[in-house]
């Protein structure tokens, strides 16, 4: 108890340990530690989305809702590791001389290749989920693969045995249904190879790539028979010809996988997180690239390693690991913003096992508890409380209630998008929002995203006030009134646009314009002012300007939606706005905002 309550009293945002004395260490340390986690690095880049019946590796997501996760089965190599072989973790906390956080002489085994907690331990915690990390330093994914380490046992640069995928995933079948909840619905299992282990090995002596791949591939079919159905997959962080063609390869696996089974998939692509910092690290806030010399002590190191891409060679800093978290969860879930950082004192404290109650005031579920019901939603609101107002995040919400939450929520929708506002006010995310507040919210939205309506009531019934969104879904169910573009005069301004940001023109300039997750591509008759209402995002920097013409003459299939006369879809999913169908009008017609 004494522990507990000095938990009260940490400063938030903190990560709260508590180290307990074993029988080897007499040192009087049984107190609670805290680790002053304030993140100085922001997050500014975004994922490039693409196409996953793509022939090559890219970023994209099948269906995995981190939400849903209560549990997360990791695999991989020192970038995933906390030292914990499927058990629990040391506290993250660095004892010099030792640089590993967790580790105090003689038990390297059990530490980080990093100052704090690893991005899959960032992750768990964000989401409020257990882990199982079998993820041990200098694997690889299979050592039957490479000719340094196919001729008997090998050891790392620790003087610890090197292991592999395999090994790691016949560890967790022997032992991983003992401890933990193994809900297919709601486990995740992370898998990370290839940072450096399999291509410093190859590099050292060669190998086979064809046999990585296929074991890489192997091990995923042996979770999935075992009842693994999504899968959460990171992408080396650097650009080498063999490790693309690894993963193109594994890419085209994971593609059959989904079409076989429907196992969902989410692959990130660490190598343009990484690009984007080491192009310009002073602007992301770093001011080191590597603060220590060695992975075996603290002397001659930096003064801030938090400030520092990696802590030691080829391992990320512990505010990097942060920084992969925030970017894997913004590549699995674009359309729903997660708090990240700072995390609060409640957020905290539910992480411990005593089963406190978290955020939303549910306890976490056992391996007893029934699936999660409506009755049992979160009451937190959209958005991240460190960086936006209370009224921007009941505006998140809202849309995001009306676009894409509806049937998960269980906010029962009309085909036409409409819901009763008396069943909107309902949802425990909306608790303070009135009728009143409601209304004043879609008359000043200068975007005109919600349309407001009062139905009155036949003969003795009373009439209801209804709202939809009135563009951006994701839900199926919803059919928008929309009337075919046949000609440029259907169009009032003969104008369509669609407005983006720098980072995603990279990808966007040369697969063309994507759906990704709603039902149409949004469009606008202008970029505002005059009779135009853009409906487009203020952070749109780029420009991108349809030639409605050649559109219609390749047979695209464009909408105008009556009630707003101002957004654009193409309903079509088989189709793609691209470059070299001429629907793009890319001679320069870009311009800055």
């Amino acid at each position: 108890m004494r522990c507990l309550r000095i938990l009260d009293f940490l400063s938030i945002p903190a990560i709260a340990t508590l180290a307990v004395a074993t029988a080897q260490h007499h040192e009087p340390f049984e107190y609670i530690t805290a680790v002053n986690r304030t993140l100085p690095i922001q997050l500014r880049a975004s994922p490039l989305c693409g196409d996953f019946s793509s022939s090559s590796f890219t970023e994209v997501n099948t269906g995995v809702t981190l939400n849903a996760t209560k549990t997360i089965v990791a695999f991989g190599d020192s970038w995933t590791s906390n030292g914990s072989n499927g058990t629990i973790p040391f506290a993250p906390i660095v004892f010099p001389p030792n640089p590993s956080a967790g580790a105090r002489a003689g038990n390297n085994f059990r530490a980080r290749a990093s100052n704090g907690y690893v991005w899959v331990e960032d992750l768990a915690n964000t989401v409020g989920a257990k882990l199982l990390d079998y993820s041990v330093g200098g694997a690889v994914v299979d050592l039957s693969a490479w000719n340094s380490t196919n001729k008997g046992v090998t050891f790392t640069s620790d003087n610890l045995l090197r292991t592999d995928f395999v090994t790691e995933t016949a560890l967790f079948l022997q032992q991983g249904h003992l401890l933990a909840d193994l809900n297919p619905d709601t486990t995740l299992y992370t898998v990370q190879f290839g940072m450096i282990f399999d291509f410093n090995q190859y590099s050292i002596a060669g190998g086979d790539w064809d046999v990585a791949s296929s074991s890489f591939l192997a091990q995923i079919g042996i979770l999935q028979a075992n009842g693994a159905k999504n899968f959460l997959i990171h992408w080396v962080y650097f650009q080498e010809n063999v490790t693309n063609a690894f993963q193109n390869t594994v890419h085209q696996g994971l593609q059959a996988a989904h079409a076989q089974n429907g196992t969902n998939f989410a692959t990130v692509d660490l190598a343009n997180l990484f690009t984007a910092i080491q192009a310009s690290p002073i602007e992301w806030g770093y001011t080191n690239t590597t603060c220590l010399v060695s992975q075996n002590f603290t002397d001659f190191g930096c003064d801030d390693p938090d400030r520092s891409i990696f802590y030691i060679p080829s391992h990320p800093s512990a505010t990097t690991h942060e920084i992969m978290n925030q970017y894997t969860i913004l590549t699995i879930e674009m359309e729903q913003s997660i708090p990240v950082t700072p995390q609060s004192e409640q957020s905290v404290k539910s992480r411990k096992k005593s089963g406190k109650p978290k955020p939303d005031g549910s306890k976490k579920a056992g391996p007893s508890s029934a699936p999660r019901t409506n009755t049992q939603r979160s009451e937190k609101l959209r958005g991240n409380p460190a960086r936006d107002s209370p009224e921007v995040r009941l505006s998140k919400t809202l849309s995001w209630l009306l676009r894409h939450g509806a049937q998960s929520e269980g906010l029962p929708m009309r085909p036409d998008g409409y819901v009763l506002v008396v069943d909107l006010l309902a949802n425990p995310k909306l608790k303070d929002l009135t009728l009143e507040t409601l209304q004043e919210i879609v008359k000043n939205d200068s975007k005109q995203r919600y349309d407001l309506i009062f139905e009155k009531g036949v003969e003795a019934e009373a009439g209801v006030w209804c709202i939809k969104a009135n563009q951006g879904h994701s839900l199926k169910s919803v059919k928008l009134d929309l009337q075919p573009v046949l000609s440029i005069a259907d169009i009032p301004t003969g104008v369509a646009v669609h407005g983006t940001t720098k980072d995603a023109w990279v990808s966007i300039s040369t697969q063309g314009l994507k759906r990704m997750k709603r039902n149409h591509i949004h469009l606008a008759q202008g970029v505002g002012g005059g009779n135009v209402i853009s409906g487009m995002r203020g952070s749109s920097q780029i420009l991108i300007f349809l030639d409605v013409q050649r559109a219609i003459d390749d047979a695209m299939e464009l909408s105008l939606q009556r009630a707003m006369s101002m957004v654009f879809y193409r309903p079509n999913i088989s189709q793609e706005l691209k470059r070299r169908k001429g629907c793009l009008s890319l001679d320069g017609r870009r311009a800055e905002r």
